[in-house]
């Protein structure tokens, strides 16, 4: 079974939004686009298939109580130490030949990190893995995972894995989820699984603070068709002495740096999507820009196969049997023409395609114009792949959302052949695009008070313990992107005792109502809950004072054994 390699280590420090134009300006006004790298991974000779995917093998140090113990007490420490990026929730898009990575923006040596995984589908039915890159840099980088053949495994920079063992935590059912913990400090790293210690690794081999990201697949053969891997509560906590910090965005252009599938290589079967719990995007027919406000809404001839939102970039991606649609918004100080010229750039630079050039209609004139402060164009092109070649015709249109400041790039891209038979869908979805403040010039377009029912960003806070119960956690709060008025609150508590309840009461930690607001889901055995409630999230920052509590049971409400306060907006 084939592992993925990497396109080069120069190119490892990407995160999951490659757009299709983006950056920071610079004294040129050419973007820097989308999701992939431009040369496809090296694959390795496929092993025999009656060849297991990682012989089983010892674990690299013998799996000692101390070492169990010390995993508790250091993801319980965890909790206490600066919280440095997430909690995040996205998908990762397989492919064959390539890796794809979702990064954490920090940079970490000594570190915890946490995120939940749902698998794709069962084992029975398609082999799968996923996990860490971590300590990643322009030469460096570990990567840590779990297969679907009940493994774990950990290899080196580009090496294949020197240490790997055995899983018998692993859920290996349909939407099933995985749970994965790393905590790494300096030469050696604790590794579980659903909440209980499987290994102590070696990192002695790189000791260089590097960023740390979620992958999916590893492996070739894990590769699904049209398939996505869902991750959510992807949170990293620093153990460094000096608290990593957001890397600032920079004065360049962004770059590339590892390997994920070329967006216009194919247009690929509509992808398999997983239930997605209430309130996820991936759910909905509906999606509105976290950072720019602008929303579309597609029909169930549309699937999403990924979506996410870094340093003032958002991306989307749809598709359907017949086209590819992308959407991203990003920071922009030149004209519309400007980014219709740099996505034609990008292409012609870009490994496998060849005549990429303006479309021109019968009488010569290029198929390119501009609707008041919109410019767009009909960019053709060839593709070669796997030794064979396709025509392409990709629709993009480039708006402004504030002049001179930020832009937002769509991409409709089918085969050259049904491009006409698309036009009316095209413009049925255009039609249902809404930019607000689109075009105005140095108006900022999203903010509470101009954009009505616009929500508030997430936010974060910790659980303290409480009255010596050496329980503590962590609470995260979103705007429903499903239904307005509708706030999603996600726990993650260490060392919750079995039947602990959360629970949201007006007042503060030190004087909470006795009767509560409202009742959080059950924590469940990972120490997780994640519950939709019926208020905004605007309500519960400015309305009252609130307060998130965790008790040992329903039964018992006398006195909390952790608790955190949710911070006014005010």
């Amino acid at each position: 079974m084939a592992r993925i390699a990497f396109v080069g280590l120069s190119a490892l420090v990407a995160s999951l939004f490659i757009f299709s134009v983006g950056g920071a300006q610079t004294a040129t006004t050419t973007p820097t686009p989308t999701p992939t790298p431009t040369s496809p991974a090296t694959v390795a000779p496929a092993a025999p298939a009656t060849v297991a995917l990682l012989p089983p093998t010892a674990a690299p140090t013998e799996t000692a109580a101390r070492d169990e113990a010390e995993f508790d007490r250091l993801r319980d420490e965890a909790l206490r130490r600066p919280l440095v990026y997430g909690p995040a929730d996205g998908s990762l898009a397989m492919d064959e030949q390539n890796i794809a990575l979702a990064t954490a923006d920090v940079t970490v040596r000594d570190f915890a990190v946490h995120v939940t995984f749902t698998n794709p589908v069962s084992a029975s039915e398609h082999g799968w893995d996923y996990g860490l890159v971590f300590r990643l840099t322009d030469t460096r980088a570990y990567q840590l995972g779990v297969h679907s053949a009940g493994d774990w495994f950990l290899a080196v920079d580009t090496a294949q894995p020197d240490q790997s063992g055995s899983l018998t935590t692993l859920n290996l059912s349909a939407n099933g989820t995985n749970s994965l913990d790393l905590i790494a400090l300096e030469d050696r790293g604790l590794f579980g699984v659903n909440g209980r210690y499987v290994a102590t690794l070696d990192l002695s081999a790189n000791l260089d603070a590097g960023r740390l990201a979620v992958a999916a697949p590893f492996f070739g053969d894990s590769a699904i068709a049209g398939g996505a891997t869902r991750y959510e509560d992807f949170i990293v906590w620093s153990f460094d002495e000096e608290a990593a910090t957001p890397e600032a965005n920079g004065a360049g252009t962004p770059t590339p740096r590892f390997a994920t599938a070329t967006p216009a290589a194919t247009v690929p079967p509509r992808p398999t999507v997983a239930p997605a719990e209430e309130a996820s995007p991936i759910a909905t027919t509906r999606y509105t820009s976290p950072t720019y406000g602008y929303s579309l809404t597609w029909n169930d001839d549309w699937a999403e196969v990924t979506q996410g939102s870094q340093d003032d970039y958002d991306l989307l991606r749809i598709a359907s049997d017949e086209a590819i649609v992308d959407l991203s918004g990003f920071p922009w100080s030149g004209t519309a023409e400007d980014c219709i010229d740099g996505l034609v750039d990008y292409y012609q630079g870009q490994s496998g395609y060849s005549d990429v050039r303006i479309a021109v209609d019968e009488a010569g004139n290029e198929r390119r114009g501009r609707d008041g402060a919109t410019a767009w164009a009909v960019i053709e092109s060839s593709l070669t792949s796997d030794g064979a070649t396709d025509a392409y015709a990709n629709y993009v249109e480039c708006r402004p959302i504030v002049v001179g400041e930020s832009m937002l790039s769509i991409e409709y891209l089918t085969y050259a052949a049904d491009f006409e038979a698309q036009e009316s869908e095209r413009e049925r979805m255009l039609a249902d695009l809404t930019v607000p403040g689109e075009g105005e010039t140095g108006t900022p377009v999203v903010t509470p008070e101009a954009t009505a029912g616009f929500a508030l960003g997430p936010i974060g806070l910790t659980l303290d313990e409480q009255n010596g119960s050496g329980v503590s956690g962590l609470a995260t709060l979103a705007e429903a992107t499903a239904k307005d008025g509708e706030t999603v609150v996600k726990v993650l508590v260490a060392e919750a005792p079995p039947g602990a309840v959360a629970l949201i009461h007006a007042g503060t930690c030190a004087e909470l109502d006795p009767a509560p607001a409202f009742l959080l889901s059950p924590i469940d055995e990972n120490g997780a809950s994640a519950t939709t409630i019926r208020a905004s999230l605007r309500d519960l920052r400015v309305m009252d004072e609130y307060a998130i509590a965790i008790y040992t049971s329903v039964g018992d409400l006398s006195q909390p054994i952790a608790c955190g306060e949710i911070p006014t907006a005010g």
